[in-house]
C-alpha cells in the first residue's frame, strides 16, 4: 500500500502529473458551480492525459512497431559487409571522464558493437546526427575514440558523418557502400525506428539486414508495467514517439523517400 502510495505521489511531482491534477479540480470546481460545458472541456483534457500518460496504450502501440526485429538468434545472421549504426545513442559531455555520455538509445552501440564482436560485419560504421560545433569533437567522433580507447572491437570503425536525418543517412551510406564494393549490410536502430529505416535503407539500393535494437514498448508492456491512475511524462514520451514514427512514416512516403 504504502509503495502504491509513494508511486502516486512522485507522479504528482511529474509535470505532467501535476498538469493532470490541476485539471481535475479544475473539472470538480466546474461541476460545483453548475458549468456543464466548461466542465466536459475539462472532462476532455483528463481523458486525454489518462488515456495517453497513464494507460498501456502508448507502450503498446510502440510494441507493435518493434516486435517484428526482435532478434531470438543472432548468430544465425548472416556475415555482412558493414554494420550500420544509426545515430542517437550519444552525445558530449564535457564533465565526464571522457567526453561522452550515452542516453537512453545507447542500446544500439552495444548491439552494433556485439554484432561485430561476433564477425557478423567487417566493418563499423557509425553515424553523427547533430550539426558539429566548433572546437568540439562530432558525434561519430566520440564513439569512435570511446570504442578504441576500450578497445572493444578489433575491426575498422569508419565514420559517416554529420546527417541531417535518416534519408540522409540511407544516401551517404549507399555512396560509401559503391565506393567500398559493399553488397549486403547490418542495419542497427531502435526497433520503433527501424521500419521507416529500413525501407528508406532499401530505397537508396542497399541490401539491409535489420537488427532491432532500444526495445522500450516491447519492455515496458512485458516487464515494467504497474496500472497507476496519475500519467506520467514517460508514458508521455512513449506516445511522441510512436506519432513521430508515424508521422515520418507518411512524410517520407509523401516525398518518395521509401
Amino acid at each position: 500500500m504504502w509503495e502504491a502510495l509513494s508511486k502516486i505521489n512522485n507522479r504528482f511531482l511529474d509535470p505532467i502529473g501535476f498538469i493532470w491534477l490541476i485539471l481535475l479540480l479544475s473539472l470538480f470546481c466546474a461541476l460545483y458551480k453548475k458549468q456543464y460545458r466548461l466542465s466536459l472541456f475539462y472532462a476532455g483534457l483528463v481523458l486525454f492525459i489518462s488515456i495517453a500518460g497513464g494507460t498501456k496504450l502508448p507502450h503498446s502501440l510502440l510494441a507493435r512497431l518493434e516486435k517484428q526485429y526482435i532478434v531470438d538468434n543472432f548468430d544465425a545472421l548472416p556475415v555482412c559487409d558493414a554494420v550500420v549504426v544509426l545515430a542517437s545513442g550519444h552525445s558530449f559531455n564535457s564533465k565526464g571522464v571522457f567526453p561522452i555520455e550515452f542516453n537512453g538509445a545507447v542500446d544500439r552501440i552495444i548491439v552494433a558493437t556485439e554484432l561485430i564482436r561476433r564477425r557478423k560485419g567487417k566493418v563499423l560504421l557509425i553515424s553523427g546526427g547533430y550539426p558539429p560545433k566548433k572546437g568540439l569533437p562530432t558525434e561519430e567522433i566520440l564513439l569512435r575514440q570511446w570504442l578504441e580507447s576500450w578497445e572493444v572491437i578489433d575491426k575498422p570503425i569508419l565514420e559517416l558523418g554529420y546527417n541531417k536525418n535518416t534519408r540522409d543517412e540511407a544516401i551517404h551510406t549507399a555512396a560509401l557502400s559503391r565506393e567500398k564494393g559493399w553488397k549486403k549490410i547490418i542495419l542497427v536502430t531502435s526497433a520503433w525506428h527501424m521500419r521507416r529505416s529500413e525501407a528508406v535503407f532499401r530505397k537508396a539500393g542497399l541490401e539491409v539486414v535489420p537488427v532491432g535494437a532500444d526495445f522500450i514498448g516491447t519492455n515496458a508492456v512485458g516487464i515494467q508495467w504497474n496500472f497507476c491512475p496519475v500519467p506520467s511524462s514517460g508514458v508521455f514520451n512513449h506516445l511522441k514517439l510512436f506519432m513521430h514514427e508515424q508521422i515520418g512514416w507518411w512524410y517520407y512516403k509523401f516525398r518518395g523517400w521509401i
